[in-house]
């Protein structure tokens, strides 16, 4: 069976205070960051992960994507850090194509067509009406998008991790059987 998080910062702290090693809040750091980055790392694991990640960092909910990362990583228990790393997708040079791609899909979704407003008719909506009009849209795109988004990436990542850990197992097997045959000759 599989430590948990807690029950590794458990362990971790029932051996510093065996050790009676000071508590310097540096090495504490470094020893969170250790967990947290060895933490859920099989390929299935790293693979939701990083599929939770793009889809919340699709939402058009900016400034809380770290938040839902937390609250979703330690609900499904996943590697926190991959899923935030992945919702950084929306970063500010790809943030203006996810998000014109979830207003239209949006738009297609509500309206049965893309937005084509011209300047006129956005004049003509009223601020108000069109901040409404484009977040509604935006958010139901988002579902969408960061859905499809979310299961390729989180798909692409499971199948290069998958091969990456079946590699390094069959290169093992073959030192393994090398050494073996060493020792008989």
């Amino acid at each position: 069976m599989t430590e948990t998080f807690r029950e590794r910062v458990r362990r971790w702290r029932e051996e510093l205070r065996q050790e009676k090693v000071p508590l310097n809040p540096f090495a504490l750091a470094r020893k969170l960051w250790q967990i947290v980055l060895r933490s859920h790392t099989s390929p299935g694991k790293l693979a939701w992960a990083i599929g939770v990640g793009v889809f919340i960092g699709c939402l058009p909910i900016f400034g809380f994507h770290l938040l839902l990362c937390v609250v979703t990583g330690l609900a499904l228990r996943l590697n926190i850090l991959v899923s935030w790393l992945a919702a950084n997708i929306s970063n500010p040079f790809f943030a203006p194509f996810l998000v014109f791609a979830e207003i239209q899909v949006g738009y297609l979704l509500l309206h049965g067509r893309p937005s084509m407003l011209t300047m006129e008719e956005l004049r003509a909506m009223g601020v108000p009406a069109v901040v409404e009009s484009f977040f509604v849209a935006a958010f139901v795109g988002s579902l969408v998008v960061g859905l499809a988004l979310g299961l390729g990436f989180g798909g692409f990542a499971y199948l290069g991790l998958k091969l990456r850990r079946d590699r390094k197992d069959r290169q093992q097997g073959q030192e393994q059987s090398g050494r073996a045959s060493e020792l008989e000759d």
